[in-house]
């Protein structure tokens, strides 16, 4: 199941995630709730348009990039290799209206971590290190941004 908190250290922040691990387990089991009706399992075509998601790339445009099934799911299961896989909880900054916000969240859920959510955009230095999260997603321009923010 998944589990929600909340902090008031971490003002808007939620963890989401169940905190258990299975590495290298990106297989989901879902139990339906006592006198829910059973969960069928969707299997949409692989290459057909799975989500619409913005994204600047390297033009910094923003634009709308359509994703596959098949694609969304190739990048959460290179996410752990590309990025690691540390245990505890990770932040996607962007938010999963985004691609990279999308794919490391779900790439999170998948190796058994807890998503940090609701950090608004803006990393505030005080807020990150309530938070401690074990990986960070973020794009240059926040970075730069986060190393304004960090005192003298």
């Amino acid at each position: 199941g998944i589990a929600t908190a909340s902090s008031g250290d971490l003002g808007a922040a939620h963890v989401v995630g169940d905190g258990s691990r299975r590495p290298g387990d990106l297989t989901w089991k879902i139990e339906p709730a006592d006198g829910a009706p059973p969960v069928t399992a969707a299997r949409p075509d692989p290459s057909a348009l799975a989500r619409v998601l913005q994204s600047s790339g390297t033009t910094g445009e923003q634009k709308r990039v359509g994703m596959s099934w098949a694609a969304i799911d190739a990048a959460i299961r290179n996410a752990p290799v590309a990025y690691g896989a540390p245990e505890g909880a990770w932040l996607a900054s962007t938010g999963i209206d985004t691609i990279l916000g999308l794919v490391m969240t779900l790439a999170c859920w998948a190796t058994g971590n807890s998503a940090l959510l609701g950090m608004d955009g803006r990393l505030r230095p005080d807020r990150l290190a309530a938070a401690r999260p074990r990986l960070v997603s973020l794009v240059p321009d926040q970075l730069q941004r986060l190393l304004d923010d960090l005192p003298d």
